[in-house]
């Protein structure tokens, strides 16, 4: 019987110093703040322009006391009008402070976007993996793919586990080097990149070739392999900045 762990949001928590779920969403809320925070620098415009008009119609009313009624009522709907403005500026407002909120929860408050992406990218794999993990954990106490595991040797059950065992590790690994870029955009991942090790492509490929297409323990392998090479593909990039 093979054994493997999903990373927690109490792990997850303690490797990155951020929750999970904010770390998911924040690089999509991004585009988000950048579109809120155009309107919010429209809304000042409109206000500045608004209160040089009020002051330009007391200034006229001023000049012209015979026409003060119809200067006040143009005062008063220019008033109106910036109430308006104003709310809509705080509203605005409200939504940025909710967004940094998130972030701040996420640990990625002053971040780069390419390390905010990173991030994201990162918490959605940890989310993968611990599906895959809980499909797994079912499947062993005669859930719904019980069956395909059934068929599986026991060399090929270990395999599945090694599977696990070197994406968790990579995992880990990854979210160390997310934490140490947060701190520090200039950091030097150099030596996370010694730590990672190459999936042995003959192995994944007799595997797959030597079990039914339509086990689920195929499929999942071939998931858990395109993982890791698209972790692996991120990290070297980050190492090549």
């Amino acid at each position: 019987m093979i054994s493997v762990e999903p990373i927690s949001v109490d792990e997850f928590r303690q490797l990155m110093a951020a929750d999970l779920d904010a770390c998911c969403e924040a690089f999509d809320l991004r585009a988000e703040y950048l579109r809120l925070q155009q309107q919010r620098l429209r809304s000042w415009g409109m206000l500045a322009f608004g209160l040089i008009a009020i002051a330009l119609v007391i200034f006229l009313g001023m000049r012209d006391p015979g026409s003060w009624v119809s200067y006040t009522a143009a005062a008063g709907i220019l008033l109106l009008l910036l109430l308006g403005i104003l709310r809509v500026s705080l509203r605005l407002g409200k939504s940025l402070h909710r967004i940094r909120q998130r972030w701040q929860e996420a640990h990625l408050l002053n971040s780069t976007p390419e390390v905010m992406k990173f991030a994201t990218d990162l918490a959605r794999k940890v989310k993968d993996y611990n599906h895959w993990v809980n499909e797994l954990q079912q499947s062993l106490q005669g859930g719904q793919h019980w069956r395909d595991f059934r068929q599986l040797s026991e060399a090929e059950q270990k395999y599945i586990q090694s599977l696990f065992l070197q994406v968790r590790a990579q995992l880990v690994m990854a979210l160390q080097v997310c934490r140490a870029l947060v701190e520090d955009p200039q950091a030097s991942v150099a030596q996370y990149l010694n730590q990672m090790v190459a999936r042995d492509q003959q192995l994944l490929e007799q595997f797959t070739a030597k079990n039914l297409t339509a086990n689920r323990y195929v499929t999942l392998a071939r998931q858990l392999s395109v993982l890791e090479e698209d972790l692996q593909a991120q990290l070297r990039a980050l190492g090549s900045r």
